[in-house]
């Protein structure tokens, strides 16, 4: 009982004497060991940080298992919903314009389901919500890889987009049930770099698993990582993870209020709950510029001769420079409820959003996507962190914050669209439209600003 307990436990491992691996002889020479002993130690070493790992992840108090599905959701979500774009465009002919209105589409469907996943978690239990998206996801992602006629793709989209973002909003409530503020800011923080940093290796992979595994893989290899998260999150519910006494219905958790910001003061209620709001509306602001650059990143990568699979190296540095903004601000407080950071971070957006798109040689493009990165990432984690830090009940939040990103993935292309159709003989109307869309919601910004001091200086 003793042995397998301490095999189970990496701590116990290390901790325990363990025989040298070069003895010395009587005569004072080494003894060697053998290509066989040193592969059996090695392996007996990678066996127990594997089984540690695997025990610290299914434990029933452990959060561990969460990032995990999160991660793996990630990476399919973006493997999928990002070169989806690319096959409609080099299979099936579409456009820049049609393109985008498939994107506005997508968007309105993530908008709505977002916002219901978000309350039915809240009724139904978080991991029973997150199992059964995860479940239409791969059933959809299946579905799509064996019929690849248009009509299976628009349909795979609908029914995945869906399921993933049923999917989201049950985790980020899961993760923040129980949580203290400073606890919170840590577990938002490895919450948006895990997600941050798989949806950036799916990009970064994504074209070449297109331009090498072919159009089916663009499905299949999503469904295959989708499934693994479902068989996880089963294994962890019904093993590991202790039951809530009601059911895995959780209740609103109280937070404390108090913010880091500015020498541990307490900002008002007021003013806090309308951080939410701003950082509410300049999250989907973020997402409308970024729903924009997906759906015509096959137009861009042509512009600079790039295949999909070049595409995918050069197009993904944008995502790791929001991966370093995640792990910035995840270590760093100071921006809490400092309306310059989140104001100038929004002008930053409309600034790297131009140069992205309209970028005439490759230094150009890199460099507007590093800003383009770190604007996004402080203002996703802006939204996340005021929605589950300000809010009481988080499913509910969780779903408004994932609502307001499908809001902003339904905007940007639809805006795009409709500066197209109406402006077709200005060059770029789709760009110049949606810049325009980014600077009125930085206004409406300010313009919540501007009321939140009149009333807290009226009271």
């Amino acid at each position: 009982m003793g042995t397998s307990r301490t095999l189970l436990n990496p701590v116990a491992f290390i901790s325990r004497p363990r025989p040298p691996h070069t003895p010395n002889r009587p005569d004072g020479q080494m003894v060697l060991l053998s290509g066989s002993t040193r592969n059996t130690h090695v392996h007996q070493h990678s066996s127990t940080v594997t089984s540690g790992f695997l025990v610290r992840m299914l434990n029933r108090h452990s959060k561990l298992w969460l990032f995990v599905v999160e991660g793996l959701t990630s990476f399919a979500a973006t493997a999928f919903g990002y070169y989806v774009y690319f096959l409609t465009h080099s299979k099936f002919g579409f456009t820049n314009n049609a393109n985008l209105i498939l994107a506005a589409g997508a968007g309105l469907i993530y908008a709505t389901f977002s916002w219901l996943g978000g309350k039915i978690s809240q009724k139904l239990g978080y991991v029973k919500t997150m199992q059964l998206g995860l479940a239409l996801a791969t059933g959809a992602l299946c579905f799509g890889g064996c019929f690849q006629r248009l009509a299976a793709v628009l349909l795979t989209l609908i029914l995945a987009s869906i399921g993933f973002c049923m999917v989201f909003p049950s985790i980020e409530a899961e993760l923040s049930e129980g949580e203290t503020s400073r606890q919170l800011q840590r577990l938002v923080g490895w919450y948006n770099i895990t997600w941050a940093i798989t949806g950036a290796v799916a990009y970064f992979w994504g074209g070449t698993i297109l331009e090498k595994l072919g159009p089916r893989a663009v499905f299949f290899v999503p469904c295959v990582v989708v499934l693994t998260g479902l068989i996880l999150a089963t294994i962890a519910s019904r093993t590991y993870l202790r039951p809530n006494p009601e059911g895995l219905i959780h209740k609103a958790t109280e937070i404390p209020t108090q913010s880091y910001a500015s020498q541990n003061e307490t900002a008002s209620k007021h003013i806090r709950k309308s951080f939410m709001y701003m950082a509410w509306i300049a999250n989907p602001l973020a997402y409308a510029a970024i729903n924009t650059l997906v759906p015509i990143a096959p137009i861009i990568a042509e512009r600079h001769g790039l295949s999909p699979m070049w595409a995918g190296f050069y197009g993904s540095v944008w995502f790791f420079a929001r991966v370093l903004g995640f792990v910035l601000l995840m270590h760093w407080s100071w921006w809490h409820y400092k309306f310059w950071v989140l104001f100038g971070t929004c002008t930053a957006l409309i600034t790297s959003f131009l140069a992205v798109s309209l970028s005439i040689n490759l230094p150009m493009f890199i460099l507007g996507q590093i800003l383009f990165g770190l604007a996004t990432g402080l203002i996703y984690y802006s939204s996340l962190y005021y929605s589950m830090h300000v809010g009481e009940t988080k499913g509910e939040h969780g779903g408004i914050h994932e609502a307001a990103i499908g809001l902003g993935n339904f905007a940007g292309p639809a805006t795009g669209a409709l500066a197209t159709y109406f402006f077709n003989k200005i060059s770029h109307a789709d760009l110049f439209g949606v810049a325009l869309l980014l600077l009125l919601g930085q206004l409406f910004i300010f313009r919540i600003r501007v009321i939140t001091l009149r009333r807290t200086m009226g009271s």
